[in-house]
Protein backbone atom coordinates (compact mmCIF):
# COMPACT_ATOMS: atom_id res chain seq x y z
CA UNK A 1 0.00 0.00 0.00
CA UNK A 2 1.18 3.47 -1.13
CA UNK A 3 1.64 6.01 1.76
CA UNK A 4 -0.77 8.18 0.39
CA UNK A 5 -3.23 4.89 0.02
CA UNK A 6 -2.58 4.00 3.89
CA UNK A 7 -3.29 7.89 4.82
CA UNK A 8 -6.54 7.67 2.83
CA UNK A 9 -7.27 4.68 4.53
CA UNK A 10 -6.39 5.70 7.71
CA UNK A 11 -8.75 9.05 7.53
CA UNK A 12 -11.66 6.51 6.52
CA UNK A 13 -11.45 4.04 9.62
CA UNK A 14 -11.51 6.83 12.16
CA UNK A 15 -14.21 8.82 10.42
CA UNK A 16 -16.54 5.25 10.27
CA UNK A 17 -15.11 4.90 14.29
CA UNK A 18 -16.26 8.28 15.66
CA UNK A 19 -19.23 8.16 13.52
CA UNK A 20 -20.09 5.27 15.08
CA UNK A 21 -19.47 6.62 18.59
CA UNK A 22 -21.79 9.43 18.03
CA UNK A 23 -24.40 7.36 16.13
CA UNK A 24 -24.77 4.91 18.62
CA UNK A 25 -24.55 7.28 21.41
CA UNK A 26 -20.98 6.46 23.32
CA UNK A 27 -20.29 10.38 22.24
CA UNK A 28 -23.42 12.08 23.57
CA UNK A 29 -24.60 15.24 21.96
CA UNK A 30 -23.52 18.35 23.46
CA UNK A 31 -19.83 16.36 24.17
CA UNK A 32 -16.96 18.76 23.46
CA UNK A 33 -14.56 16.73 20.52
CA UNK A 34 -10.47 17.57 22.16
CA UNK A 35 -7.85 16.63 18.80
CA UNK A 36 -5.51 15.59 21.59
CA UNK A 37 -8.02 13.34 23.57
CA UNK A 38 -9.61 11.46 20.04
CA UNK A 39 -6.35 10.65 18.73
CA UNK A 40 -5.53 9.15 21.82
CA UNK A 41 -8.82 7.22 21.77
CA UNK A 42 -8.40 5.86 18.49
CA UNK A 43 -4.32 5.16 18.69
CA UNK A 44 -3.81 7.98 15.57
CA UNK A 45 -1.90 10.98 15.08
CA UNK A 46 -4.22 14.64 15.23
CA UNK A 47 -3.81 14.68 11.61
CA UNK A 48 -6.43 11.96 10.69
CA UNK A 49 -8.68 12.98 13.37
CA UNK A 50 -9.17 16.90 12.37
CA UNK A 51 -9.93 15.41 8.84
CA UNK A 52 -12.73 12.45 10.60
CA UNK A 53 -14.35 15.81 12.02
CA UNK A 54 -14.31 18.05 8.89
CA UNK A 55 -16.41 15.17 7.35
CA UNK A 56 -18.83 14.43 10.35
CA UNK A 57 -18.99 17.83 10.06
CA UNK A 58 -20.65 17.97 6.51
CA UNK A 59 -22.73 14.78 7.28
CA UNK A 60 -24.44 17.35 10.67
CA UNK A 61 -23.02 15.27 13.67
CA UNK A 62 -20.49 17.77 14.86
CA UNK A 63 -20.58 21.38 15.13
CA UNK A 64 -17.36 23.44 14.70
CA UNK A 65 -18.25 26.95 15.59
CA UNK A 66 -14.22 27.78 16.17
CA UNK A 67 -11.06 26.49 15.20
CA UNK A 68 -10.51 25.48 18.99
CA UNK A 69 -13.91 24.59 19.89
CA UNK A 70 -15.69 21.42 18.21
CA UNK A 71 -18.68 19.08 19.88
CA UNK A 72 -21.20 16.45 18.97
CA UNK A 73 -24.27 17.96 17.28
CA UNK A 74 -27.20 18.53 19.33
CA UNK A 75 -30.08 17.06 17.99
CA UNK A 76 -32.90 20.02 17.06
CA UNK A 77 -36.56 18.75 16.44
CA UNK A 78 -37.38 21.50 14.00
CA UNK A 79 -34.14 20.58 11.80
CA UNK A 80 -34.36 17.16 12.07
CA UNK A 81 -38.02 17.76 10.66
CA UNK A 82 -36.18 19.94 7.85
CA UNK A 83 -33.55 17.18 7.06
CA UNK A 84 -36.14 14.46 7.53
CA UNK A 85 -38.53 16.18 4.83
CA UNK A 86 -35.69 16.28 2.05
CA UNK A 87 -35.05 12.81 3.20
CA UNK A 88 -38.62 11.62 2.39
CA UNK A 89 -38.47 13.29 -0.62
CA UNK A 90 -36.12 11.80 -2.28
CA UNK A 91 -36.84 8.34 -0.68
CA UNK A 92 -40.51 7.92 -2.05
CA UNK A 93 -39.31 9.37 -5.52
CA UNK A 94 -36.44 6.62 -5.39
CA UNK A 95 -38.73 4.02 -4.00
CA UNK A 96 -41.52 4.45 -6.86
CA UNK A 97 -39.22 3.94 -9.81
CA UNK A 98 -37.57 1.10 -8.18
CA UNK A 99 -40.49 -0.98 -6.97
CA UNK A 100 -41.73 -0.93 -10.16
CA UNK A 101 -37.95 -1.97 -11.91
CA UNK A 102 -36.93 -4.56 -9.20
CA UNK A 103 -35.79 -8.29 -10.31
CA UNK A 104 -35.18 -11.89 -9.08
CA UNK A 105 -32.20 -11.14 -7.72
CA UNK A 106 -33.15 -7.66 -5.42
CA UNK A 107 -36.35 -9.55 -4.63
CA UNK A 108 -34.16 -12.61 -3.55
CA UNK A 109 -31.88 -10.15 -1.59
CA UNK A 110 -34.47 -8.69 0.44
CA UNK A 111 -35.82 -12.03 1.40
CA UNK A 112 -32.10 -12.69 2.62
CA UNK A 113 -32.16 -9.62 4.68
CA UNK A 114 -34.98 -10.55 6.26
CA UNK A 115 -34.62 -13.88 7.23
CA UNK A 116 -31.41 -12.87 8.55
CA UNK A 117 -32.99 -10.10 10.56
CA UNK A 118 -35.57 -12.39 12.06
CA UNK A 119 -33.33 -14.66 13.23
CA UNK A 120 -30.37 -12.30 14.51
CA UNK A 121 -32.80 -9.63 16.29
CA UNK A 122 -30.57 -6.92 14.48
CA UNK A 123 -31.79 -3.44 14.99
CA UNK A 124 -34.71 -1.78 13.31
CA UNK A 125 -32.81 1.01 11.28
CA UNK A 126 -30.53 -1.34 9.57
CA UNK A 127 -33.46 -3.33 8.87
CA UNK A 128 -35.14 -0.70 7.41
CA UNK A 129 -31.64 0.32 5.03
CA UNK A 130 -30.37 -2.96 4.02
CA UNK A 131 -33.81 -4.16 3.85
CA UNK A 132 -35.07 -1.47 0.92
CA UNK A 133 -31.75 -0.79 -0.77
CA UNK A 134 -32.69 -3.09 -3.34
CA UNK A 135 -35.30 -1.15 -4.54
CA UNK A 136 -33.44 2.11 -4.69
CA UNK A 137 -30.58 -0.29 -6.73
CA UNK A 138 -33.09 -1.04 -9.14
CA UNK A 139 -34.44 2.91 -9.31
CA UNK A 140 -31.22 3.43 -11.37
CA UNK A 141 -30.46 6.34 -9.65
CA UNK A 142 -26.59 6.39 -8.47
CA UNK A 143 -26.72 10.16 -7.01
CA UNK A 144 -30.23 9.58 -5.31
CA UNK A 145 -28.68 6.89 -3.49
CA UNK A 146 -25.96 8.69 -2.52
CA UNK A 147 -27.75 11.29 -1.67
CA UNK A 148 -29.63 9.11 0.80
CA UNK A 149 -26.37 7.46 2.37
CA UNK A 150 -25.25 11.00 3.17
CA UNK A 151 -28.31 11.16 5.29
CA UNK A 152 -28.35 7.84 6.96
CA UNK A 153 -26.35 8.41 10.24
CA UNK A 154 -28.05 11.55 11.25
CA UNK A 155 -31.39 9.55 10.60
CA UNK A 156 -29.63 6.47 12.35
CA UNK A 157 -28.43 8.44 15.28
CA UNK A 158 -31.88 9.89 15.75
CA UNK A 159 -33.08 6.09 15.68
CA UNK A 160 -30.69 4.82 17.94
CA UNK A 161 -31.10 7.72 20.94
CA UNK A 162 -34.21 8.75 20.82
CA UNK A 163 -36.74 6.55 18.95
CA UNK A 164 -35.69 2.97 18.75
CA UNK A 165 -36.89 2.29 22.29
CA UNK A 166 -40.58 3.67 21.36
CA UNK A 167 -40.78 1.73 17.86
CA UNK A 168 -41.40 -1.76 18.46
CA UNK A 169 -39.13 -4.08 16.68
CA UNK A 170 -41.67 -6.33 15.30
CA UNK A 171 -43.43 -3.17 13.56
CA UNK A 172 -40.54 -2.92 11.61
CA UNK A 173 -40.71 -6.35 10.56
CA UNK A 174 -44.04 -7.00 10.13
CA UNK A 175 -44.00 -4.14 7.62
CA UNK A 176 -41.09 -5.15 5.89
CA UNK A 177 -42.60 -8.33 5.51
CA UNK A 178 -46.04 -7.22 3.93
CA UNK A 179 -43.71 -5.02 1.81
CA UNK A 180 -41.79 -7.94 0.49
CA UNK A 181 -45.12 -9.88 -0.22
CA UNK A 182 -46.20 -7.17 -2.74
CA UNK A 183 -43.58 -6.80 -4.69
CA UNK A 184 -42.84 -10.58 -4.69
CA UNK A 185 -46.99 -10.18 -6.27
CA UNK A 186 -45.94 -7.47 -8.65
CA UNK A 187 -47.80 -4.86 -6.82
CA UNK A 188 -45.41 -2.06 -6.27
CA UNK A 189 -48.39 0.37 -5.63
CA UNK A 190 -49.29 -1.42 -2.45
CA UNK A 191 -44.96 -1.63 -1.67
CA UNK A 192 -45.16 2.17 -1.80
CA UNK A 193 -47.42 2.53 0.03
CA UNK A 194 -46.43 0.74 2.72
CA UNK A 195 -43.16 2.28 2.28
CA UNK A 196 -44.56 5.64 2.08
CA UNK A 197 -46.31 4.87 6.10
CA UNK A 198 -43.05 3.55 7.09
CA UNK A 199 -41.86 7.51 6.65
CA UNK A 200 -45.22 8.76 8.13
CA UNK A 201 -44.01 6.77 11.19
CA UNK A 202 -40.94 7.54 11.33
CA UNK A 203 -42.06 11.69 10.97
CA UNK A 204 -44.85 11.23 13.58
CA UNK A 205 -42.10 10.23 15.77
CA UNK A 206 -39.47 12.79 15.16
CA UNK A 207 -42.05 15.00 15.74
CA UNK A 208 -42.00 14.26 19.44
CA UNK A 209 -38.84 14.04 20.59
CA UNK A 210 -37.30 16.90 23.00
CA UNK A 211 -36.97 20.03 21.01
CA UNK A 212 -33.31 20.21 21.25
CA UNK A 213 -31.70 16.83 23.10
Amino acid sequence: MTRSAAKTSLRVDVRARLRDDIVQGRLRPGDVLRDLDLAARYGVSTSPVREAIADLAAERLIETATHSFKRVAPIDRERSLEFFAVFRLLALHGYELGAARIDASGLAHMAEVLAGQEADGGASFSLFVDFHDPVFVACGNRELRRMLGLNHPWLQRLVVLLIGRNHPRDVTLRQAHSTLVALQAGDSGRAVALFRQSLDDLQAEIEQIPEIY
